[in-house]
């Protein structure tokens, strides 16, 4: 099973334990399987925001996401620039401040692993 939302993906592990099928978030799947060697894209300046509710990890206890892998994913897209955005920030709180510090960063993109950071960032 792959999950397109992170949170989908804990609540499946969490409550389907004795599945004997694999259940993947999706960047973990595709940090797994994309090839290691660079993948070309258009070029753009992205800013990237690791997102704040799964990085506490009392919002999902025993969660366990590949962060790390996640920004390897975006260093193997040949022609990003990425920018690292404030992951300290929360998104539900400080949203509107995330997204100026992309404009001052002049991002053409905002990048969020996190479904959930993402809506609150994307409604600025």
């Amino acid at each position: 099973i792959i999950y397109l939302c992170q949170w989908c993906a804990y609540l499946g592990k969490s409550l389907v334990r004795e599945e004997p099928t694999p259940q993947l978030y999706i960047l973990d799947f595709l940090a797994e399987h994309l090839p290691q060697k660079p993948i070309p894209v258009a070029p753009a300046r992205v800013g990237y925001y690791e997102g704040c509710h799964l990085r506490r990890l009392s919002f999902a206890p025993r969660v366990e996401l590949g962060w790390e892998h996640y920004r390897e994913l975006l260093h193997r897209l040949q022609g990003l620039e990425i920018v690292e955005l404030p992951h300290w920030r929360c998104c539900v709180i400080d949203a509107e401040r995330i997204v100026e510090e992309a404009l001052r960063k002049k991002v053409d993109y905002i990048v969020c692993p996190c479904a959930a950071c993402w809506t609150w960032v994307e409604r600025v």
